[in-house]
């Protein structure tokens, strides 16, 4: 069982305290994982290159090295930079009755956040409540010690709590290494890996997921392009992202973020974002980039379909439509899109007894003669110049060989300023 040594300020200004490390553990047959060596942040201030030297050295012979009561005094971000510690021990003064306990607890929450970005394990030392013990692991703080769970106590009882068996092991790190090294990258600002994600990636974001809770933690410009929201909308939402998807797509949404998790591949979603009276249809994609405990980081890719969707929706009633029409005439309904070439975005076929379905939208095209794709085309051309509809009669094949004659029968609307679509009858004659 690991033992935890404090090394106090005063300690460092000996010249052999390394020295003094190695000789007891040898003295005693003793691994250098078995200590881990405490120290706090003000033994850094005074002389910190030395403290710095003399800890990469003790970590080299493969003591661990934690730094303790960090948040107690005049704890900086720039100290946890330079110092080349192995965990992080949290002061839980953060969360004491004195002061903005809101406060506390948001810096706390963003300590802990970014250790583990950093891959840094953190310990909370000073939990006294449950309640304590159970905030500590909803922002991801699952390893603690404190008075909750027990008080120093002689070494006799000790010994015999500890034959009885109770351990409360740390969190596996086996599941806290997913691509942890491109996430650290991201978070640098000078990396490849930062470059890539700002630039070529696309629209593009970083999300953690803890729970049923997703939040936003870094996006690039083209995200905020693509889905039209402005940023200020979204960073008021960024800690709570799921509230900004609509109700009924959240589950589905979650479900393909765990899917992502389990498989360690890409998923996909299509969802409904809603902001302030504005609604986009996003088609999103996933991939796991880091675990730790129960909380999952993800890449997210996006792509603005609200345009196809609005255009299934157009296709859907039009479709409806014209079937309740035609009820008894046996027809293919298709719709068209013309920009460079025809395509067939969506094919119905309304048979009835006698009749098989045997035009689809893989075939459409492929079923009409090679001269009458030519004709089509330059008859929908002239029927958007003209503002009227298309009446001609085409050939069609089943089989590549013989072909008959249907008529077509279409209705065209521009779309955008080079798209335009058409919803084509073609009747059984």
């Amino acid at each position: 069982m690991p033992i935890s040594v404090n090394i106090s300020r005063l300690d460092f200004y000996r010249t052999d305290l390394c020295s003094i490390f190695f000789s007891l553990i040898e003295q005693y047959q003793l691994k250098p994982q078995q200590l881990k060596l405490e120290i706090t942040e003000s033994a850094y201030i005074d002389e910190p290159q030395h403290v710095i030297d003399a800890i990469k050295k003790l970590r080299e012979y493969g003591f661990t090295i934690q730094m303790d009561d960090f948040g107690s005094g005049y704890s900086s971000l720039n100290t946890l930079k330079n110092m080349p510690v192995d965990i992080l021990k949290l002061d839980m003064k953060f969360l004491t009755n004195e002061g903005d306990t809101d406060k506390g607890g948001n810096i706390l929450h963003s300590i802990i956040r970014m250790a583990n970005w950093i891959n840094l394990p953190v310990i909370a030392e000073g939990v006294e409540t449950k309640m304590q013990a159970d905030y500590l692991s909803s922002i991801g703080c699952e390893i603690v010690q404190g008075y909750y769970y027990s008080r120093p106590m002689p070494i006799a009882d000790f010994e015999k709590l500890y034959a009885t068996g109770v351990n409360v092991s740390p969190q596996s790190e086996a599941e806290d290494n997913v691509s942890r090294e491109v996430l650290q990258d991201l978070w640098d600002p000078g990396s490849q890996t930062t470059r890539f994600f700002g630039t070529v990636l696309g629209a593009a974001a970083i999300v953690e997921l803890f729970n049923s809770n997703l939040e936003l933690l870094r996006a690039n410009e083209k995200f905020y392009t693509v889905c039209g929201f402005d940023p200020s909308m979204i960073d008021a939402q960024r800690t709570h992202l799921l509230d900004v998807i609509h109700a009924d797509d959240r589950s589905a949404y979650v479900n393909m973020l765990r899917e992502a998790a389990m498989t360690h591949e890409w998923a996909s979603c299509e969802s409904r974002w809603e902001l302030n009276s504005r609604s986009v249809w996003l088609d999103t994609r996933a991939q796991l980039l880091a675990s730790h405990g129960r909380r999952r980081t993800f890449c997210l890719i996006f792509q603005n379909i609200t345009e196809k969707k609005l255009q299934n929706d157009r296709v859907n009633a039009e479709t409806k439509l014209l079937l309740s029409a035609m009820p008894h005439l046996p027809c293919i309904i298709a719709v068209l899109e013309l920009s460079y070439r025809i395509q067939v975005l969506y094919v119905h076929t309304c048979t009835h007894e006698g009749h098989r379905a045997w035009l689809t939208k893989e075939n459409f095209m492929d079923a009409m003669h090679p001269d009458d794709r030519t004709t089509l085309a330059e008859h929908l051309q002239c029927a958007v110049q003209d503002e009227s509809d298309v009446s001609i009669k085409l050939r069609f094949s089943s089989n590549g060989v013989s072909y008959r004659l249907l008529g077509v029968h279409a209705r065209g609307r521009r779309e955008s300023s080079r798209t335009l679509f058409y919803t084509v009858i073609v009747v059984e004659t």
